[in-house]
């Protein structure tokens, strides 16, 4: 092998000349007779690269290497020192013999090198379901001005299958070998009249030429004019469609699509690339893609690009697209790692399989194809589905199929199908301090893993298994599906690693079904859409709820939310009231998370919140999206009607009572804006479920209804057991009452269909009179809920009075309540029974009081609406049943007669009226410790004497004691007021009928609240 020395600074020009004539003679002779000057028509096929600025830098995605071996990207060189080498055995730098031999007109294949030194090269090519073939090797010596050139078509013996790829070794013991670049040719002649339009959609102004505006230029653009700069005659770039070529309204990326390629032909162009423009190429993409273009054999065969993940950019986001058994286009080699050979070749055969099967849709990130084989209706040929502009599909009716290459790959932020025009329903809730941090209310874990509640991610060890089949994480279909319009269901998934991920739909009263069982690789930085708009195939009903298993090591989960295709309703706005009163750290703590949440939610512009300060003294952050509001101290129903008045004038359709602590995740805010803005019928009201502090994974009320008393549904359900959470979602989507209401803890509603405001009741049944009037369709979702504090440890004689007067008036004014004098009464005399048995003769009194002014008629309510008298008078009563330090209580405690037999006592006692009409009751009666969350179940209480009640923290009580002259007069009180209500039972409701209608009205509570009328103007 001739070894030939640089040539020294002294020798002459002619002396070179004779020196490079001979050195390409004896290259010539040693590759099979191929010199530079016959490969001078030979079309580039792809060249060897070190890097793709912005696409891809990880070493070995390009080349590998063993010994000492220098790279400098910048200038695309490569030193190696003696025995070094340098494999190109990589994704950016195999040529897919067997992706060209299906596509292009292929001649003789060349390998061409550039650099100084003597070099070891070989050459191999991977063959599918075979071994490997050592196509060249052999030792040469480089020349910086020469081109070194193999002939492969001979050693391939015209073999076109698999891959090829070159390793280079430094051979000379003594001197570094220096490579200056490499490329793979082809005789083939290209199409001289090919003229290639590239179709990028965006906002910028580009023409043919290059002009662009560069106050619009982003990382794409340069990279494309620099590229086309040369080239002006056979490429153009095109951005914007002329004027009138996309209506307004259809000014998405299919219609722009349309408008560029029918630009494109219109000046003579022969084909298109249709590029995303928030994706990031190389230019060498750009030059292959010109390349098999112009030598490919059917004009019906189109080129796809590989998408690499934007976090990890030695992973595969997708290869292109193919449907599955279903129909469904599922993501080619989601997840693969392209440092792996094995894998790289992989991908190239059965990329091509697929690809002779027609199977294989092409996205809209990067696709090149021949103008003409879309036809003459350009518009027809490109259908875009409801996976979005990514499934744009050209394989209508068999128009093109799409090849994908080796090696040509780009990578964008967002890869994938887009989640652009889905409105998210729901997103994950993990655990958070302050409101709950019971783990089984959000996920269940089998295997090791771990919550972070900082990062709010879910590390899981391989192997290990996370179920999101909770309260706050399923998603209950059937209420969806019911109320609003779905166009489809879609799952995202962001986190890391690679996972198997399940999604089942659980049906009530039939076996469940697996929606999709996929593995997938996860990243932060974008979702994993999956599609389940299948759901409805096997029911509208149930629960939908998914499981990640993680295959890989270091997997993490850290967010989840289903989405619908669709746009929210601009018109759809939801003003947050919220009544406070000398809470001043409570509401001002609210104010600041609501700001966070307003700031960076997706539908937060669409909020505003009101506090109305009814005892003028919060202090509440100044921001755009609060409006604090000092209020008279109407209670509940004057804070929450000034909220309702608020918001309608300042023109939202909807309006959010809620507590002034807002104990709720700030995804309940979320959830109810998806749904109402989504709802299908105008009346469609939110009302959340309320669960008490003291057990957070115990339901307190999961919705209401009213039917001579309160009655809260699902009370007592585990929320940590699945079966209960599914039978709760299941029983709740199914039935449905007229006497359904939403407490104001948090119910959201339509100002429109407001026939009635409050009634001015002060507090208490003001929200249950105010659903029952208004008639709305209430539904509770999962997760839209409140924590709050014990009621028990709010009970009290002023509560008793009143929820008395309330749950009277509820059926003296609305006809649908209407139970007869009667059941009326009965009302009344039920509350008196359930006190008088705990010897509670202050809270009878007030129960009393609240009797007499119930006889009174609605204008009581109207003169007192700021219930200020009847607040002294219960308070000047009441003396024995006030909290107490349990230190200066009688905590001691005594069985009595039949003490220990509760069956018996049960049988015995209540015909008594605990003790009443038993003879020394006194001396055989119990004594009785009654914890808080004994106090509302008359079990305990039966046979003492004497009862002490506590608190839930049991630092405070006080104590009851049986008293029959108490209880024989305040029995004759409560008959005086029954004869009265019975006999005086239809006129008395005629006046509540006459009336109600008269004080539910925005004037009557504007002159109530001493605020004019507002002027009605458009929400922001």
């Amino acid at each position: 092998m001739n070894a030939t020395r640089p040539i020294a600074s002294q020798t002459d020009a002619a002396t070179v000349a004779r020196l490079q004539a001979q050195r390409q003679e004896m290259n010539a002779n040693d590759r099979g007779k191929l010199a530079p000057r016959d490969v001078a028509s030979w079309l580039t096929l792809q060249r060897l690269t070190l890097t793709q600025r912005g696409v891809c830098s990880e070493p070995e995605m390009f080349y590998r290497t063993e010994g000492n071996v220098l790279v400098s990207e910048t200038i695309g060189r490569v030193m190696l020192d003696p025995g070094a080498t340098i494999k190109f055995n990589t994704a950016f730098n195999l040529l897919g013999l067997e992706a060209l031999q299906s596509a292009c007109r292929i001649g003789r294949l060349a390998l061409g090198l550039q650099g100084s030194g003597q070099v070891e090269v070989r050459v191999y090519q991977g063959l599918s379901g075979r071994s490997w073939e050592r196509l060249v090797c052999d030792i040469v010596q480089l020349d910086p001005e020469v081109e070194t050139l193999f002939d492969l078509s001979a050693s391939s013996a015209g073999i076109m299958e698999g891959a090829l790829w070159v390793e280079l070794r430094a051979c000379d013991a003594t001197e570094a070998l220096r490579l200056d670049g490499g490329r793979f040719l082809t005789e083939s002649q290209p199409d001289a009249g090919m003229r290639l339009a590239i179709c990028r959609p965006g906002r910028i102004s580009i023409g043919a030429a290059g002009d662009h505006d560069s106050a619009e230029a982003d990382r794409l653009l340069p990279v494309l004019l620099d590229w086309a700069k040369d080239k002006t005659d056979r490429i153009g770039i095109f951005s914007t469609p002329e004027a009138g070529t996309v209506a307004a309204d259809r000014l998405d990326q299919r219609s722009t699509y349309v408008a560029l390629l029918t630009q494109a032909r219109a000046q003579g162009y022969s084909h298109a690339v249709l590029v995303d423009p928030d994706c990031a190429l190389a230019p060498e993409t750009l030059e292959r893609t010109f390349a098999y273009l112009s030598i490919l054999r059917d004009p019906m065969v189109a080129l796809g690009a590989g998408v690499l993940d934007v976090s990890e950019a030695w992973l595969l986001g997708d290869n292109g697209l193919v449907r599955n058994a279903a129909g469904k286009p599922t993501p080619l080699f989601n997840g693969t790692d392209m440092r792996n050979i094995s894998n790289v070749l992989d991908i190239g055969f059965n990329t091509v399989a697929g690809t002779e099967a027609g199977l294989i849709l092409a996205q809209s990130t990067f696709v090149a194809l021949s103008i003409a084989a879309l036809g003459a209706d350009i518009a027809a040929a490109l259908v875009q589905d409801r996976f979005g502009v990514d499934a744009l599909t050209l394989v209508q009716a068999n128009l093109v199929v799409v090849h994908q290459m080796p090696g040509l790959m780009l990578r964008r932020d967002t890869f994938g199908r887009k989640v652009g025009g889905l409105v998210t329903l729901q997103n994950l809730i993990f655990p958070e301090q302050g409101i709950c941090t019971e783990a089984d209310l959000f996920f269940h874990v089998a295997g090791p893993a771990a919550y972070e509640e900082r990062g709010r991610t879910i590390t899981i060890d391989q192997g290990a298994t996370v179920f999101f089949d909770t309260y706050f994480n399923g998603l209950s279909i059937g209420k969806w599906h019911e109320g609003c319009t779905l166009d489809g269901l879609f799952l995202a998934i962001s986190g890391r690693g690679k996972v198997e991920v399940k999604v089942f739909h659980a049906i009530p009263d039939r076996s469940w079904e697996m929606l999709l069982s996929e593995v997938v690789t996860l990243t932060k930085v974008r979702e994993t859409l999956l599609d389940l708009s299948h759901y409805a195939e096997n029911s509208t009903r149930g629960m939908i709820y998914f499981e990640v298993r993680a295959v890989g090591a270091g997997v993490q989960v850290s967010g989840a939310r289903y989405l619908t295709p669709g746009q929210i309703n601009q018109g759809c706005k939801l003003a947050l009231s919220i009544t406070t009163f000398k809470r001043e750290d409570q509401v001002e703590n609210t104010a600041r998370r609501l700001v966070r949440y307003f700031e960076g939610a997706e539908y937060g512009d669409q909020m505003h919140c009101f506090i109305i300060d009814n005892g003028k003294s919060a202090t509440i952050p100044q921001h755009p999206k609060i409006t604090h509001l000092p209020n008279a101290n109407l209670g509940g129903a004057g804070g929450f009607t000034r909220g309702l008045l608020e918001g309608q004038a300042a023109g939202y359709s909807h309006v959010l009572f809620m507590d002034d602590d807002a104990s709720i995740p700030m995804e309940a805010l979320h959830r109810t804006y998806a749904y109402l803005t989504l709802a299908r019928n105008p009346k469609a009201a939110v009302a959340g479920a309320m669960i008490n502090n003291t057990d957070k994974w115990r339901m307190w009320e999961n919705g209401a209804v009213f039917d001579r008393k309160c009655k809260p549904l699902f009370t007592g359900t585990d929320l940590r057991s699945r079966e209960a959470v599914f039978a709760m979602e299941f029983e709740s989507a199914r039935s449905k009452s007229s006497k359904t209401y939403g407490g104001w803890w948090f119910f959201a509603f339509p100002v429109a269909e407001v026939k009635r405001h409050p009634f001015p009741f002060f507090v208490r049944g003001d929200d249950v009179n105010f659903s029952l009037v208004n008639e709305f369709a209430i539904t509770t979702l999962n997760g839209v809920v409140s924590f709050a504090d014990d009621f028990i440890d709010k009970e009290s004689p002023l509560t008793w009075y009143l929820d008395l007067r309330s749950h009277m008036v509820h059926h003296l004014t609305l006809d649908k309540m209407e139970v007869g004098r009667f059941q009326v009464a009965k009302i009344g005399i039920s509350f008196f029974l359930r006190n008088m048995v705990k010897f509670q003769y202050e809270t009878i009194e007030a129960i009393l009081l609240a009797w007499g002014h119930v006889l009174q008629g609605p204008d009581f309510f109207v003169k007192n609406a700021d219930a200020a008298g009847p607040r002294a008078a219960i308070k000047a009563l009441t003396r024995a049943e006030s909290w107490t330090p349990v230190g200066d209580l009688d905590l001691t405690a005594k069985p009595g007669f039949l003490g220990k037999w509760k069956a018996v006592r049960r049988r015995v006692y209540p015909w008594s009226l605990n003790g009443y009409f038993l003879p020394l009751y006194r001396f055989w009666g119990g004594k009785r410790v009654i914890p808080a969350g004994q106090r509302g179940h008359l079990d305990a209480m039966w046979g003492a004497y004497q009862l002490t009640f506590l608190n839930s923290n049991r630092d405070k009580g006080y104590v009851t004691r049986r008293s029959n002259w108490k209880g024989f007069t305040l029995t004759l009180r409560m008959i005086w007021l029954w004869l009265r209500l019975v006999v005086g039972y239809g006129s008395l409701r005629a006046l509540y009928h006459r009336r109600y209608p008269e004080i539910t009205t925005p004037g009557y509570w504007q002159g109530a609240l001493n605020i004019p009328a507002p002027e009605v103007i458009a929400a922001e």
